[in-house]
């Protein structure tokens, strides 16, 4: 992962108060002297961050120069609302903002490469009584509106659940002379939470920029929301970067255990056929990189049981 920074400043052409990064990212798509894989422009402060997954070489550094320099911040043109043919305007129901774009996905990301839509199916296949999960997760913060799923050699007592959950930050051991220290969510639990050491006498360190690994972008330490805004860590969208928060009015803590985010699907029976998990009129839930997605199904007896499924939701890059 290679990432180009710009200030605001190095824009000269620009028109407006900021970029307008849709079309940016189309323009830098457009250029044939980039060769390297190209996976987003962010705004990181007064900084536009662009993010690729190799170095560019000079004819392509020169390009993306030329790019910076020419953008002129208007916005592409959107289509005039839809009206009826005495001129009333139709609403149409949109659940995502105009930042992303929608995708049905039977399959999630390649994380270990760094490859969107490259990773495994979303398929289970089972003949054995018991519970059999499967994992998944995408390289960037998602919408998830909903999906479908298709089942085939179910019968009653089965049983399927979603979930999302943060996993467990990991902390560097460092007696005496770390940046952190951990203390209990509930005395005598034994899980617990990283806070700042203001004196650097802590006993734990904590990377907070470190990536989980060199293809993808978002950090190896993973936030868990602070529903109270009492947290020593915010998340920031544009960079999927976690940043300290000493005063505690962050959104986000950190945890050394695994926490369950929500229970989409809870012990739904499972039926031949199709099953429609998308509800219309639902607000779409921001499922942030870190977190990861396990579905599992509950064959009753040991009979063969297979189920596939999509996911629906959007995103702001799905090339």
């Amino acid at each position: 992962m290679t990432n180009y920074t710009y200030p605001l400043t190095a824009f000269v052409g620009l028109q407006t108060q900021e970029p307008a990064w849709s079309k940016l990212h189309g323009e830098v798509l457009e250029q044939a002297a980039i060769v390297a894989a190209f996976d987003g422009v962010n705004r990181n402060g007064s900084d536009a961050v662009f993010q690729f997954r190799e170095d560019l070489t000079a004819d392509g550094k020169t390009a993306l120069d030329n790019v910076v320099e020419a953008h002129d911040g208007i916005s592409l043109v959107e289509p005039e609302d839809p009206r009826t043919s005495d001129g009333k305007r139709i609403f149409l129901m949109n659940m995502f903002p105009g930042d992303v774009t929608s995708f049905h996905v039977g399959c999630s990301d390649d994380i270990e490469n760094g490859k969107r839509f490259e990773g495994p199916l979303f398929r289970i296949s089972t003949n054995e009584a018991g519970e059999s999960p499967f994992e998944f997760q995408f390289m960037e913060w998602i919408y998830l509106a909903g999906g479908e799923m298709f089942a085939v050699g179910a019968g009653i007592g089965d049983r399927l659940s979603y979930e999302v959950y943060a996993p467990a930050t990991e902390g560097v051991s460092d007696p005496g002379d770390g940046a952190f220290d951990k203390v209990e969510v509930v005395p005598g639990s034994g899980l617990n939470t990283f806070v700042p050491n203001p004196n650097g006498t802590g006993d734990w360190d904590l990377d907070l920029s470190e990536p989980l690994n060199g293809n993808v972008g978002f950090s190896k330490v993973v936030p868990v929301p602070a529903l109270d805004g009492d947290g020593f860590f915010d998340w920031d969208g544009c960079t999927e970067q976690v940043t300290l928060n000493p005063l505690q009015k962050g959104g986000y803590h950190l945890l050394d255990f695994p926490k369950t985010l929500a229970r989409f699907v809870q012990k739904v029976p499972l039926t031949k056929g199709e099953v429609q998990l998308t509800k219309s009129g639902i607000k779409p839930k921001k499922i942030l990189a870190q977190w990861k997605h396990k579905v599992t199904i509950n064959n009753a007896t040991a009979k063969q049981l297979d189920i596939e499924w999509y996911v629906y939701g959007a995103r702001r890059d799905v090339t």
